[in-house]
């Protein structure tokens, strides 16, 4: 897998804070980490999608095929974030459909006190002040969007998972 300092960071990020990793680099721009935990602390699977290209803006249709995955694997968390822009739509989609979307300053900075886990926290706290008032606004999508998969800006094939247990070495 390419090497990517902005996922590396990420996953260091994760790891420090005792989720066992592994990647999924889905296209060029876009990787997507399942993280696993069982400190009972939080959220236990966690499916992050990382944009890691300046020049590449996450999209609704990576909140969708995040979404996806994280249907498909059970996950009990989501997490969006991007090196470049995240459109206006893909912030209300990300927020109709319970994922956080995360500045990348927070997840590279040192001096950042805030962990992944206090973010989802704080992200569900929002979406049930969200549930409890109005119902959640219809996914818009992108008017030049392609199927609704990230992948396919590429070869759309997933390369290797990269496993990591970093956390228990």
């Amino acid at each position: 897998m390419a090497e990517s300092p902005f996922v590396d960071d990420v996953r260091y990020q994760l790891v420090a804070e005792g989720w066992l990793t592994a990647l999924a680099r889905v296209n060029a721009s876009t990787v997507v980490v399942r993280a696993l935990r069982e400190d009972g602390r939080g959220p236990s699977k966690l499916l992050a999608m990382v944009v890691d290209d300046p020049d590449t803006a996450a999209t609704t249709d990576h909140v969708s095929y995040l979404v996806s995955g994280a249907e498909e694997t059970d996950a009990d968390a989501t997490l969006l974030t991007a090196l470049g822009t995240v459109t206006d739509r893909a912030h209300r989609a990300a927020d109709a459909r319970g994922v956080a979307v995360v500045s990348p300053s927070t997840l590279r900075d040192d001096d950042v006190q805030t962990t992944v886990l206090e973010i989802l926290r704080a992200d569900r706290a929002g979406a049930d002040e969200t549930a409890s008032g109005e119902p959640p606004a219809s996914e818009p999508t992108d008017q030049d969007s392609g199927t609704g998969d990230p992948a396919d800006e590429n070869s759309g094939a997933v390369e290797s998972g990269d496993q990591s247990n970093a956390s228990q070495q």
